[in-house]
């Protein structure tokens, strides 16, 4: 009802503007402009979205029983929804793969004044950025091991806001023991050193035409199940991007509520890049991890990923390759997946 009063003044405003002399005009025009800011900044009803994504993954064991394996999966069938109230919003989110609904987000945020923001509910703690990218627009049909780590959604509270090249968060989360004795607690500094900065996707679909750098610092501690401390630089343009990515995980490693457990007093690294083949449309991109897991005369795991990217669409429509091996001292793995991916 109010969208429609304003709307029907504004034609009015509009209309009165052609009779109005010289003198009157520019008053006219302040009054359509304010109700013009006052309708952009109403109430927006809610977006809905959703994705599927499918793949077919090969596995292969080179040194064991030699048994090739392959099998389409389903890797994400998700619906949500999210929007605005006033200085307010709120995003739902379930995934359907399973064949029961289960809830992903569902989180309200707030304004704080002009340059902070709160979020209250279930959603991630968002330590490292290989965990803040939605897997919809994931380079790679995997997370690295440190973005795995912290991609596991909690209930909480935090706060976050910029101040010029500054980027800051603070989370106090529930941990591992749900709402009892222990919290989660966290922080994320980042800095914006050239550019404006990395996007919310991973590789360079999307980036901006200059070059952007910047580089993060992130702590989190869930009690006695596990704290860590992780180092990040991300550099790129809308052609080529890097990414290094370095956790050092305690003695307890960083397991328990965070998701995919890292070994007890390791440091796990990930180092990787883009290059478009073709821009817009055709990406290559290639990852390497050490995962730091070795037990006492063994060799730690390495990975390594190369990927090609189709974007028919951006990543509303795409095709992925991914061709992962993996060296674990005595075994080696590969594994190659081909997926497609639509969005909405």
């Amino acid at each position: 009802m109010n969208k429609l009063t304003c709307s029907t003044l504004a034609l009015f405003l509009t209309g009165s503007a052609a009779l109005a002399s010289d003198g009157e005009w520019s008053t006219i025009e302040q009054e359509v402009n304010a109700l013009s800011s006052t309708l952009s900044s109403a109430d927006q009803g809610a977006t809905i979205f959703g994705r599927v994504r499918t793949y077919y993954t090969s596995q292969v064991d080179g040194v064991a029983a030699g048994v090739d394996s392959g099998g389409v999966s389903l890797k994400n069938a998700r619906l949500g929804a999210k929007g605005k109230h006033g200085n307010y919003g709120y995003k739902l989110q379930a995934e359907f793969k399973s064949g029961t609904p289960a809830l992903l987000d569902a989180y309200g945020t707030f304004g704080i004044g002009d340059q902070a923001k709160g979020t209250f509910g279930q959603f991630k703690s968002g330590v490292a950025r290989a965990s803040r990218i939605s897997s919809g627009r994931m380079l790679f049909t995997n997370r690295n091991i440190i973005g795995s780590a912290f991609s596991k959604r909690t209930s909480g509270l935090m706060l976050g806001g910029e101040l010029s090249q500054m980027g800051w968060e603070i989370s106090i989360m529930n941990g591992e023991d749900g709402t009892t004795d222990e919290l989660l607690f966290a922080g994320r500094l980042t800095a914006s050193l050239m550019g404006s900065g990395p996007g919310k996707v991973e590789g360079a679909y999307g980036g901006t035409e200059d070059p952007s750098l910047s580089a993060a610092v992130a702590f989190v501690d869930d009690g006695d199940f596990g704290d860590a401390v992780v180092l990040e630089v991300n550099s790129g343009t809308n052609l080529w991007s890097f990414d290094v990515a370095v956790c050092d995980a305690g003695e307890n490693g960083s397991g328990g509520s965070l998701g995919t457990e890292i070994a007890a007093d390791s440091t796990p690294i990930s180092v990787q890049g883009s290059y478009m083949l073709q821009p817009d449309k055709w990406e290559l991109g290639v990852r390497f991890q050490d995962f730091d897991n070795a037990a006492a005369g063994a060799d730690s795991t390495t990975r390594t990923d190369l990927s090609i990217n189709n974007y028919i669409d951006g990543h509303s429509l795409k095709w992925m390759l991914n061709v992962q091996t993996d060296d674990e001292g005595a075994n080696d793995e590969s594994q190659v997946s081909l997926g497609l991916q639509v969005s909405f």
